[in-house]
């Protein structure tokens, strides 16, 4: 929270940000990021790709200005996404992107746009892709917000109690008790992460490793490299109790104990 405040100032013009962080697994505390973005007169967008599949997501209550998230983040394909705009705010946006479709009118010498999100939307759209993400939608309604929080939960208690209980694994991100979305990001000191991933697949376990995409907070952190898990609705305890085996194996190999 303080960060966000020495950040926003009168010269501020626009605030993005991520509701989730896919590195450290921490919750941006949306409504209070977007009033005190609102509050200097600055825009909002937030990219919700690592929130929506996690925890449910209401632009009104956020009152947030724009928000993005990607489809395959939701179990749905990839080449597609979501972009919410405040109806007041589409006016004010030009097209980037020119085709059938998303003009009014055309002359030789000029073009109107068409009205609303129309003029956003150029030639041929990804038809089975947005059906597709259609369907991801129905998946997660059919499960229930309350079922997925309630099983992610679950499992990251759990993780927390494999994890917490070997010496040799410094998890980054929030401390136990903290909400946060399924995700662990962690370092083994001496051990780099892609040495940590092979040993993982041996185990036939997929995990994450190197930067993130994030370096400059890796290097914040302190880190060369970072592994990370993450769990979703099809993850079980099994799974868990697999990867914690993995890890032993990768203290065992590398002689932490």
């Amino acid at each position: 929270v303080s960060s966000v405040e020495r950040c926003v100032e009168s010269r501020t013009k626009v605030v993005a940000y991520s509701a989730a962080s896919h590195v450290l697994g921490t919750i941006a505390p949306m409504k209070m990021i977007n009033d005190l973005a609102h509050s200097v007169g600055a825009l909002t967008v937030v990219d919700a790709a690592q929130l929506v599949a996690h925890r449910p997501v209401n632009v009104k209550n956020s009152n947030c200005d724009f928000l993005v998230f990607s489809g395959h983040k939701l179990y749905g394909p990839t080449g597609v996404g979501v972009l919410y705009v405040k109806k007041e705010l589409l006016d004010r946006l030009e097209p980037s992107f020119f085709g059938g479709g998303m003009v009014e009118n055309v002359t030789y010498d000029s073009a109107t746009w068409a009205e609303g999100v129309r003029k956003f939307e150029a030639g041929t759209p990804s038809i089975s892709a947005v059906i597709a993400l259609g369907t991801a939608v129905d998946f997660i309604k059919k499960i229930g917000w309350g079922a997925i929080v309630d099983h992610e939960n679950t499992l990251t208690n759990y993780a927390w109690s494999l994890l917490k209980s070997c010496k040799n694994i410094a998890v980054l991100g929030p401390p136990e008790g903290v909400d946060r979305i399924a995700v662990f990001s962690f370092v083994i000191p001496g051990v780099h992460a892609h040495d940590v991933a092979e040993v993982c697949n041996r185990h036939n376990v997929a995990i994450r490793a190197g930067h993130h995409c994030a370096i400059p907070l890796v290097h914040y952190l302190g880190a060369k490299s970072v592994g990370r898990i993450s769990f979703g609705v099809y993850t079980e305890k099994k799974d868990l109790d697999q990867f914690f085996e993995a890890l032993k194996d990768v203290i065992k190999i590398f002689s932490l104990s």
